[in-house]
């Protein structure tokens, strides 16, 4: 049986914040990979045996002793360069290519077209058309690199779905701009970007909970919360007050219960 000083050391106590939310003082941002759309696992991995099976010099990769090193290493994004970490998948087919002559640019061209097929999240993008047309400003923050979401996966997502993200974001923070989430410099990178003119709030959506965490640790302008795939979300609590300041023709006061 637990003693009372036990059960109090178990208990926790709820902080509650309160912060206005409207156009004026607040952005949101939302992470591409598992919140706005998700990879097409069976064309990628097709498209990817076809690339390297297409390329007449396959079979001389295939007898290089660090060619399957360097694709774990290439799977994982574990790849580091006198001791810096290479951000992004461009950067790393990259530096693949130099490692290894007979990975011709075909290959690497055929790999990132491969590699960047998504579908989008409609219920995602229903939101975010929904904030858009309310006055928000809203914002990709991924560690995707540049080059493969705006050369590679955009244009997929026009021919395949046509859809446009400038039709929905009105910019785009990359992992190969600085750092990957979570590192606390992107972070504070991103709040130096938009925190001004008004600006007090950076709602974000990330699936992984190391990036939602990393932001709320590294900055008070972030209002981070976790994209839960079971979840709709037009019901959560922050997107309905967000979204109710047009009818009530004032700023609502969202309440936020954080343990601590």
């Amino acid at each position: 049986m637990l003693c009372p000083f036990s059960i109090l050391a178990k208990t926790q106590t709820k902080k509650v914040e309160y912060y206005q939310v409207s156009p004026s003082n607040t952005v949101f941002l939302f992470d591409f990979n598992g919140v706005v759309a998700t990879p097409e696992i069976s064309r990628i991995t097709w498209s990817s045996i076809a690339a390297i099976v297409g390329s007449p010099w396959v079979l001389l990769l295939l007898l290089k002793p660090f060619f399957y090193r360097d694709v774990v290493r290439l799977c994982v994004r574990n790849i580091y360069v006198d001791g810096t970490h290479i951000c992004g998948l461009y950067s790393y087919l990259d530096h693949f290519q130099k490692a290894h002559t007979y990975f011709t640019p075909d290959v690497k061209e055929a790999l990132l077209k491969a590699f960047n097929q998504h579908k989008p999240i409609t219920t995602t993008l229903e939101v975010i058309a929904v904030l858009k047309k309310s006055g928000y400003r809203v914002y990709i923050f991924t560690n995707k690199d540049r080059v493969s979401l705006l050369k590679y996966t955009k244009p997929y997502l026009q021919k395949f779905y046509k859809l446009d993200l400038d039709n929905f974001f009105d910019g785009y923070f990359c992992a190969d701009d600085l750092k990957q989430k979570p590192d606390a410099l992107i972070y504070n990178w991103v709040v130096q970007e938009l925190c001004k003119d008004g600006i007090e709030h950076l709602i974000f959506f990330d699936d992984n909970k190391i990036n939602v965490e990393g932001a709320s640790e590294t900055n008070s302008c972030f209002k981070a919360f976790q994209f839960i795939k079971t979840e709709n979300l037009q019901d959560h609590k922050i997107i309905n007050e967000a979204l109710m300041w047009n009818k009530t023709n004032k700023e609502n006061i969202h309440e936020h219960d954080a343990v601590t």
